[in-house]
C-alpha cells in the first residue's frame, strides 16, 4: 500500500493530468475563491452529528477509479479543538469515511462516521482500495491497541460518469 505522502503526490499529479489543458490565466478566471473547500463541507457534515465539532482534518485519501468513473475516498477527523482532555463524550472526536468527486469539491456520499476509540490518540487510515471497495484500519497511536479493520462497499456510490441502471421493464428515455 502506498504511503500517505506518496498518495498525496500522486493525487497532485493525477489532478494535473486529468484537468483540461488551459493557461494559468484561464485557470485563474475559472477559480471560485468563494466556493467552500472540501474541509468546509466535511465540517458541516460532522456538525450534523455533533455541533461542538469545530476542527476537521483530512487524515488519508485514496484515488478510486473504474473504466467509467473516478473519485476519492477520504478519511477525515473532526474534533473540538479547544478540548485537550476527555470530558466524557466520545462523540467530541469523530472519524468519517467519505466518497468525494475528482475535484475534491463535493461530497458524493458519507460512507461511515464513528467516534474515536482512544481520546486524541487514535489513527484511522486506508489500508487498501479497489474500484468497488475500501478497507479502513484504525488503532491507538501510543500503544497500538484498539485495532480494528472494516471493509466498505463502494459499488453504490454515485460516482460521476456512472448512470444508475434502468428499472426492469422500463425502456430507456
Amino acid at each position: 500500500m502506498m504511503s500517505f505522502p506518496n498518495r498525496v503526490a500522486l493525487f497532485i499529479v493525477a489532478t494535473f493530468l486529468i484537468a483540461a489543458p488551459m493557461t494559468a490565466m484561464e485557470a485563474h478566471e475559472k477559480l471560485d475563491v468563494n466556493a467552500p473547500t472540501i474541509v468546509d463541507l466535511l465540517l458541516v457534515d460532522f456538525q450534523k452529528r455533533n455541533t461542538k465539532i469545530n476542527t476537521v482534518m483530512v487524515t488519508d485519501i485514496a484515488w478510486v477509479a473504474s473504466s467509467k468513473a473516478a473519485g476519492y475516498v477520504v478519511v477525515a477527523r473532526g474534533f473540538r479543538h479547544e478540548q485537550h482532555s476527555f470530558e466524557g463524550n466520545w462523540e467530541d472526536e469523530l472519524f468519517g469515511i467519505y466518497a468525494v468527486d475528482q475535484r475534491l469539491s463535493k461530497i458524493l456520499q458519507k460512507i461511515d462516521m464513528f467516534p474515536t476509540k482512544r481520546w486524541h490518540d487514535f489513527n484511522v487510515s486506508i489500508s487498501s482500495v479497489h474500484w468497488n471497495s475500501v478497507v479502513i484500519t484504525g488503532q491507538g497511536s501510543t500503544y497500538g491497541d484498539q485495532l480494528f479493520e472494516k471493509k466498505y462497499d463502494l459499488s453504490k456510490v454515485p460516482w460521476p460518469g456512472i448512470k444508475a441502471p434502468n428499472k426492469p421493464g422500463k425502456p430507456k428515455p
